[in-house]
């Protein structure tokens, strides 16, 4: 029973029972009946007045208590006559501008927070008490290549190489991550205390193209330092060799003349050697107009034949459509297949097959052969600068294929699936 029941059913008891003992003992004094009866009267009304007084701070107080159950702060009282429920209606109306206040403020910190935190160019993923995810933001499911909803998952329950590696780190600790020798990833692990609970939160950051940019930075100085002193040098003793070959022998003399030209000979070869070179620094931006692929992929097979029937390899080529028209510079992307394809029949000894297939979906070409492979060690430095796993190569193909194609806003990755055995090249424009 409530209290202001308990109190009106007490006042109410004890004034019958005065009224009843009035009545018994004072019944035959008229006087002083009459008078008995007009004071529980009045002691009556004193106590109704004072029941008022008592249980209206006690209902405002529980009216307030479920206006802010209810999460409603707009609900203030009254000032009334009584001074004791003014000063706690006042208490009451400043207590809930606070709390409406605090609430006002906990929700734009909580609303800027979230946009905050998905507009970032760093992926997060916070997880729950349960190491559990809770929130991800659009860039790490850009990163993660998520396309469904993963949040309850653990993070191994994301399919992608990185998170692998990301369940491994310890609080705290960092890595930076190659999955596929071509984009890199800094990942860091990290944790709050929230309701005196640990929670640990994920950061990705991308530093392929700040790495890409510093790198490039540091090996084009040193290659343009390098053909600079090369090209200068091989001029000038060239022109040497030419006027020693033309003026200083006489005839019968011929094995000075052939060995001095063989000289002069393997000094363009080194010139054109630094030339290779220095193409990397100065590719130029594509140029792109509108292309065939079909096209360019068919012309590409037929100069790539002669060198794949040198080594009785076969190119077939599927195709979904013979015209799909794409924005690229022909002449760069050419390159590129010229490079992967080339790169396809060296890796095959003898009796291979380099399957090109053409996909109208992203557009998508794809090279799939089944050459010698690419081991897990080599995979993660196929795209470092003059990084070459042949005797004699000097690292640049995959080099300025992977600037062509970045240029071009392309994704691509390069692969052996170790069931099959195939390495396959896939560039998504």
């Amino acid at each position: 029973m409530r209290l202001k029941y308990q109190y009106a059913l007490f006042i109410i008891v004890l004034h019958l029972l005065l009224t009843f003992l009035v009545y018994n003992f004072l019944k035959e004094q008229k006087w002083l009946f009459l008078l008995s009866e007009i004071g529980i009267i009045f002691s009556f009304i004193i106590s109704f007045k004072v029941y008022q007084s008592l249980i209206q701070p006690l209902e405002l107080m529980c009216s307030g208590v479920d206006a802010i159950k209810d999460g409603d702060y707009n609900v203030k009282f009254l000032r009334t006559k009584s001074s004791e429920m003014n000063e706690l209606i006042d208490v009451y109306n400043s207590m809930l501008d606070q709390l409406r206040n605090e609430g006002l403020r906990t929700q734009e910190q909580a609303y800027f927070l979230e946009n905050l935190i998905n507009v970032s160019p760093v992926g997060i993923i916070i997880l729950d008490y349960n190491d559990k995810i809770a929130e991800i933001n659009s860039k790490a499911k850009s990163i993660l290549t998520i396309r469904s909803k993963v949040k309850g998952l653990d993070i191994e329950g994301v399919s992608n190489p990185l998170t692998a590696v990301i369940k491994s780190l310890e609080v705290g600790e960092n890595k930076i991550i190659s999955p596929d020798g071509i984009r890199k990833y800094k990942c860091q692990v990290n944790q709050v205390i929230q309701k005196g609970f640990q929670r640990k939160f994920i950061l990705i950051e991308e530093l392929s193209q700040e790495l890409l940019e510093n790198e490039k930075a540091a090996y084009g100085k040193v290659i343009r330092m390098m053909a600079h002193e090369v090209n200068n040098s091989m001029g000038a003793v060239n022109s040497i060799l030419q006027s020693v070959v033309d003026f200083a022998f006489e005839d019968g003399d011929d094995e000075y003349v052939e060995a001095l030209n063989l000289a002069k000979e393997r000094n363009e070869d080194l010139a054109l050697f630094m030339r290779r070179f220095a193409d990397v620094i100065r590719l130029p931006l594509p140029v792109k107009v509108p292309t065939n692929l079909y096209s360019l992929i068919e012309g590409v097979i037929e100069i790539m034949k002669p060198m794949a029937q040198n080594q009785n390899v076969k190119i077939d080529y599927k195709y979904e459509r013979d015209q799909i028209m794409i924005p690229c510079d022909p002449t760069q992307i050419q390159q590129v297949l010229v490079n992967v394809i080339k790169n396809a029949v060296e890796s095959i000894e003898d009796d291979g097959l380099i399957q090109v297939t053409l996909s109208s979906r992203a557009p998508q070409i794809v090279i799939v052969d089944n050459g010698e492979g690419i081991s897990t060690e080599v995979k993660a430095r196929l795209f470092s600068p003059f990084f070459s796993t042949k005797p004699t190569g000097q690292g640049i193909g995959l080099i300025i294929t992977r600037d062509i194609l970045l240029n071009h806003n392309a994704t691509f990755s390069l692969m052996t699936d170790e069931s099959s055995g195939l390495t396959t090249f896939e560039i998504s424009f």
